[in-house]
């Protein structure tokens, strides 16, 4: 589950239902169209507050969605096979880590495009106000990347692209919920790159 009003590129496997969530107390409305803006494949109709939006994507290829009551909100949709996501769910602060990404195996030179969702394990919705780092570790156990975020709608994404092959560990470590500092947690991964 996801705000759809902060996410710049999800990939999703075919068939898979795409869901919008509004996290606020405003109305919302969600246009999914072809890549280029050719075509709608789906209006969701005004989404009232707290509500939500579920389209499935039966093709392969690139969506755009966008908001015509809000135009800033918009991003894109990737839907293929070549997707790995995995949740790392930590019950002693009450919130799951799930980090997705695509291509499932990079390779060396390709940019590789991350989602990462933090979830309220009581809610089972998008957990919002997390202070984290997401960073990726090379074989040789030395950060390569990192960003330091506050995500305020629990979706946020990166991109990067691997220069060697191995398994690289990318981390995500929560150091703040609502507000609050806490004792850093990490949700360590791993990744396959080939070369």
């Amino acid at each position: 589950m996801l705000n759809f009003s902060i996410c710049l590129l999800i990939s999703y496997k075919k068939d898979n239902k795409y869901v919008g969530i509004t996290l606020d107390d405003i109305n919302h409305r969600i246009v999914i169209t072809k890549s280029g803006g050719k075509g709608i494949f789906s209006n969701s109709g005004i989404i009232k507050p707290n509500g939500s939006f579920q389209y499935r994507f039966e093709n392969d290829g690139s969506y755009n969605f966008s908001s015509p009551i809000y135009p800033w909100m918009q991003g894109n949709v990737s839907v293929n096979n070549d997707i790995s996501s995995v949740t790392k769910t930590n019950p002693k602060i009450n919130v799951a880590v799930q980090l997705t990404w695509a291509p499932s195996v990079p390779k060396v030179g390709q940019i590789t495009h991350f989602k990462i969702i933090f979830i309220d394990i009581e809610t089972d919705k998008n957990h919002n106000h997390i202070d984290y780092v997401f960073s990726i570790d090379t074989p040789k156990n030395k950060t390569s990347y990192q960003q330091t975020l506050h995500s305020s709608w629990g979706v946020e994404s990166a991109a990067y692209k691997f220069d060697a092959a191995g398994i690289f560990k990318p981390r995500v470590t929560i150091d703040a919920i609502l507000f609050q500092p806490i004792e850093p947690v990490e949700d360590d991964f791993k990744i396959s790159v080939k070369s």
